[in-house]
């Protein structure tokens, strides 16, 4: 990882879709705007709390569960990972979501708040059927479990451009 680091212009992100040998320096990846893994088996909460990347995707995380999401989400609530823009997870377990909501303070879309879709550079999301969280600075996320993928989507500015329009 330190030559891809050293050798490649990672500005556009990163993408892992091999297993990562036992004693991997998972501190490389912190950085990297864009991190894309398929699979992280020793990922733990505290690991992804120093993550300072825009967007942190994985495939699966077997170590994981709705509580420790919980805790991700508010340690985000708390007003830290300001460079988040999105985590996302190919892989929830249907089950998990009772332990996600666990406390969260949480609403309905509202479209006087927020665009109806999200888009950031990687694909366009219909966040009507999420649930919104606001921290107490005025950033808002939105939180939706969709076909087994978990979105949690930071509204850095709550009403881009319309990209529909674009295409």
């Amino acid at each position: 990882m330190e030559f891809i680091l050293k050798n490649f212009d990672l500005k556009h992100g990163f993408s892992n879709h091999c297993l990562q040998a036992t004693g991997f320096n998972h501190k490389l990846w912190a950085n990297i705007q864009r991190l894309d893994v398929q699979a992280y088996s020793s990922l733990t909460l505290d690991k992804l709390r120093k993550m300072n990347c825009e967007t942190i995707q994985f495939e699966y995380l077997s170590e994981f569960s709705g509580t420790h999401l919980n805790e991700f989400i508010r340690y985000w609530l708390d007003g830290n990972m300001p460079k988040l823009r999105r985590f996302q997870l190919n892989y929830c377990f249907e089950h998990w979501t009772d332990d996600l909501w666990n406390g969260l303070p949480h609403a309905q879309c509202n479209p006087k708040r927020r665009k109806r879709f999200f888009y950031d550079g990687l694909e366009v999301v219909d966040c009507s059927e999420g649930r919104d969280i606001e921290r107490s600075d005025g950033i808002l996320a939105t939180i939706l479990v969709e076909s087994k993928v978990l979105y949690f989507l930071i509204w850095h500015d709550r009403f881009p451009v319309d990209v529909r329009a674009l295409f």
